[in-house]
């Protein structure tokens, strides 16, 4: 089942786009032939601006959430927990720091390499006869 990418973001925010793409290129150290369709498949992504709270657990019970940014965090009320699963009302809650606002998090090569394991295992599972390493 895929995973969901949760972004919180304007409609029309170019950050979102951007936000994307790292992701795509992030995935790419892993999957070197991946294209930016195939990634954007691999992956349920929603706006939080266009979603009741509320109901997130609700209808994603049993799925991942990958929560993008601090934005989103605060706004769900999830403690910070960047990286590591944790269950809350039915749902496996992961974060990672949004790739545009936390460049500097990216920029140290063993928490972008674990933003890539991650990221990685998330798409395998979401697309289970799709490209491997």
């Amino acid at each position: 089942m895929k995973s969901v990418l949760l972004f919180s973001y304007p409609t029309g925010d170019i950050s979102n786009l951007a936000a994307k793409w790292h992701i795509w290129e992030m995935l790419r150290e892993k999957l070197p032939e991946l294209t930016h369709s195939e990634c954007e498949d691999g992956f349920e992504v929603l706006n939080l601006l266009d979603t009741e709270h509320d109901t997130l657990p609700s209808l994603y019970e049993g799925r991942t959430i990958v929560v993008i940014g601090e934005t989103g965090r605060e706004a769900l009320g999830l403690p910070k927990i960047l990286l590591h699963p944790f269950m809350f009302r039915g749902v496996e809650w992961r974060q990672l720091p949004h790739p545009i606002g936390g460049y500097q998090w990216y920029s140290d090569r063993s928490c972008r390499d674990l933003a890539v394991l991650l990221l990685h295992e998330l798409y395998l599972r979401g697309n289970p006869n799709g490209k491997t390493v």
